[in-house]
């Protein structure tokens, strides 16, 4: 069974994959008492919609990220506890065979010690997407989202931050175990966007380690359109890097124990 608000959209996606039901209203899915449900939607709507399934008994995929405001994903916390299911977030790049290399590299033998410094970049072509001016590369021509899905603050919840920076947060969270303590953020909005399109963050993480979290919206065509993913951490036994742009893994922590990871 899919859901989507547009009919005509909705039904090309119906006819595309197959689906037996189809229906305009989400509510209709979770009368369904699905075993399993897809939170695919815009971020404004996560918490209701993957709170209504977990409670109609399903297990739910919920696309990143969880929520905007934090004291709906606990709620989502409790309302996992309460029910017995389970919420996975949708992070793809966590499994790429080069970060679970890294992961090894960041944790086993002692990887790199105690993290005292981490940087943390990436910029994607989303320029023309949020500001309205165009529309994102990787997107199907003919299920193109509506605008306030990544433009409208209502909906989306923010721009930049939310919609691409959260994949590469999530990644290195997850290499380097570290969670953050204070924040310090500054965003630009040009072109007229109603969200940023730009992110600057200082960040102080619970070990004492610092850090920087930059997000850049760039343009459409630039490098092909890849991703450009870049994480540096320094600690107190070496530093490892990971650069998804150009598949480079490398981790120092001596001149006999320098491990440049050779890949395709």
């Amino acid at each position: 069974m899919v859901n989507r608000r547009t009919p005509e959209l909705l039904e090309k996606i119906k006819n595309k994959f197959g689906f037996q039901m189809a229906t305009t209203n989400w509510e209709d899915v979770i009368a369904e008492r699905c075993d399993i449900v897809v939170v695919g939607s815009p971020v404004g709507y996560h918490h209701i919609q993957t709170k209504a399934a977990l409670e109609a008994g399903a297990q739910v995929l919920c696309e990143k990220p969880f929520t905007i405001d934090p004291a709906d994903s606990w709620d989502l916390v409790g309302a996992v506890r309460r029910t017995g299911k389970d919420v996975i977030i949708a992070y793809g790049w966590n499994y790429r065979p080069m970060v679970v290399q890294a992961h090894q590299l960041m944790h086993d033998d002692g990887g790199i010690g105690e993290i005292e410094q981490l940087t943390i970049h990436m910029a994607s072509a989303t320029r023309e997407l949020l500001s309205e001016t165009g529309s994102y590369p990787d997107a199907d021509p003919e299920l193109i989202p509506q605008a306030e899905t990544w433009s409208r603050p209502q909906t989306s919840g923010g721009g930049y931050g939310q919609a691409q920076l959260t994949h590469a947060l999530g990644l290195a969270l997850w290499l380097t175990d570290l969670r953050g303590q204070d924040v310090f953020a500054l965003m630009s909005a040009p072109l007229g966007a109603k969200v940023e399109l730009h992110d600057a963050i200082s960040v102080r993480y619970t070990n004492g380690a610092i850090g920087t979290l930059g997000g850049g919206s760039c343009y459409r065509g630039a490098g092909n359109n890849r991703h450009q993913v870049y994480l540096r951490a320094i600690g107190s036994k070496g530093q490892l890097m990971i650069d998804l742009e150009r598949n480079v893994l490398w981790r120092y922590r001596s001149p006999s124990d320098d491990v440049n990871v050779p890949l395709d």
